[in-house]
């Protein structure tokens, strides 16, 4: 994958990223709720404009590291949204904090209690019987799991919708300060 910022433009259907047509692209992170650009995985090469600029070399290899720990990466991306959520922002800055976040939640993987389970259940475009997601987190009160889908984005679901024993969630439910 190959990373960006880009900023967005108004389209005919809202707010897109300005990337070449027919690029595939995931949102990665971003600055707020109504972000003027965006951190985007592509998933072919980019030439650099005024609206499309390369991420810093630390947060490239930050990002292609965190490829193979989904968690990192929506848990960085859940964290950027906390700290950046109403206070002014840089690119240098965010991508500063990105990276850094991303290597935390890296260098924690070890003591992480996360699962990666097999889906039960089914909701049309995030969550598909049969596929294997993160899960980060039991909620006994509610039943529920906090989980990673494929685009790293944490979600609340019952905790039947994965395949889950109940040892697996007990375990899900120790003390772990880097979890959701």
């Amino acid at each position: 994958m190959w990373y960006y910022i880009a900023d967005y433009q108004t389209t005919k259907h809202g707010l897109a990223p300005a990337l070449p047509p027919k690029v595939g692209f995931v949102l990665m992170a971003a600055p707020g709720d109504a972000p003027p650009w965006g951190v985007f995985g592509c998933n072919v090469e980019v030439p650099p404009s005024a609206k499309v600029r390369q991420i810093p070399e630390e947060l490239s290899l930050a990002l292609a590291n965190a490829e193979q720990y989904p968690p990192a990466l929506a848990l960085a991306r859940h964290d950027l949204d906390r700290e950046f959520e109403d206070r002014p922002h840089s690119e240098v800055e965010f991508c500063r904090r990105y990276a850094s976040i991303l290597r935390e939640h890296m260098a924690q993987q070890r003591n992480a209690p996360y699962l990666f389970v097999e889906a039960t259940g089914d909701e049309p475009g995030y969550l598909t019987r049969g596929q294997f997601y993160w899960v980060l987190r039991y909620l006994k009160g509610s039943d529920a799991v906090k989980w990673v889908s494929s685009d790293y984005f944490v979600y609340e679901n019952p905790a039947s919708d994965f395949a889950l024993s109940q040892d697996q969630l007990a375990g899900l439910l120790l003390p772990y300060a880097r979890a959701v």
